[in-house]
């Protein structure tokens, strides 16, 4: 049992246990290939773990720490003497810890541009249980950037250097499940600057609020700005990272309650989004409105003042075919 990437690797992981002999072997093969000229990954794992540690890769380092270092950088990882398992496997989304997190920065390219700002906010059962925001010093923000966010080299002149907000960062993140709108932009940009300076990697699984609101939610755009004025997110500030990201929270509590009942854990939600999982064929949308979405819930959820600030009325929505 061979694989060519870690997402590869992930993925059949997602799917049963992997022997531990197979997965150790791979993940050598995989970081020998995939970091061997991008990044100093000795030095990453020598400062995360008080420089007692040699490479991942390095098979003369026992598979137990090597097993370690990967839980400790965020992969959903559970093993004992004969297996590796998924962690996330039969988790309940009430009880998994989601982190929605969204950047600005300075440019597209995390080679050639700077992070700005992380915001972000961590979950479990719906609950928020702590928050992250930070602005980052840089060198120069170019003029449409500050255009579009708002922030000033005035606001950034005393703010702390990237590696202090990253390290922050990651012990907020911890081993929870990262969750952005339009994720391959925030996690990427993140995870090479990390990369780039030599940091502890990021390889906790991710979520794309954006994809999972194009499977739940009828709407002719789904920036995050557009999605926050038609379905009347009650959320003031469009980019600027904390109040993206609860955006993209808000959004998630809103899509889970039209999931179809195979994507109601967290694998189950991971697969849906990713297209793996759909809706029955058999039923129309008339038929999962009555058969499958749990719409008392909805009402339910906002007495509990998890969607507080949402102002949405389902069935007006629903005969509008506006939403699922």
């Amino acid at each position: 049992m061979k694989f060519n990437h870690y997402n590869q690797l992930l993925e059949a992981l997602y799917k049963a246990p992997i022997p531990r002999d197979v997965f150790i072997k791979n993940i050598r093969r995989l970081f020998d290939y995939r970091f061997q000229v991008n990044t100093s990954l000795k030095d990453a794992l020598a400062k995360k773990l008080d420089n007692s540690l040699s490479l991942l890769i390095d098979d003369t380092l026992e598979d137990d720490t090597t097993l370690e270092v990967l839980k400790a950088y965020g992969m959903p990882i559970v093993w004992d003497s004969a297996f590796v398992s998924c962690s996330l496997a039969n988790l309940s989304l009430s009880k998994a810890t989601f982190c929605f997190i969204d950047i600005e920065a300075t440019g597209p390219r995390p080679a050639e541009d700077e992070l700005l700002e992380i915001g972000a906010l961590k979950c479990k059962g719906g609950e928020i249980l702590g928050t992250f925001q930070s602005l980052i010093n840089v060198a120069e923000i170019p003029e449409n950037i500050q255009e579009l966010t708002g922030i000033t080299p005035d606001m950034t002149k005393d703010a702390p250097l990237v590696g202090e907000v990253l390290s922050k960062f990651k012990d907020f993140l911890g081993d929870s499940i990262f969750v952005a709108h339009g994720i391959d932009f925030d996690y990427n940009f993140i995870a090479d600057t990390l990369r780039y300076k030599g940091m502890p990697l990021m390889l906790n699984p991710k979520l794309c609020s954006l994809l999972l609101s194009k499977k739940t939610i009828l709407s002719k755009k789904y920036s995050i700005s557009f999605l926050n004025d038609f379905l009347g997110l009650g959320v003031p500030v469009q980019h600027r990272a904390y109040e993206d990201a609860l955006s993209s929270k808000k959004l998630v509590d809103i899509a889970s309650l039209m999931l179809p009942f195979d994507a109601r854990d967290v694998l189950g939600l991971l697969e849906f989004t990713r297209g793996k999982i759909s809706y029955p064929k058999s039923l129309s949308y008339a038929k999962i409105k009555k058969e499958e979405l749990e719409i008392a819930s909805f009402d339910k959820l906002l007495k509990k003042e998890k969607l507080e600030s949402v102002n949405l009325d389902l069935e007006s929505l629903r005969k509008k075919k506006w939403l699922l």
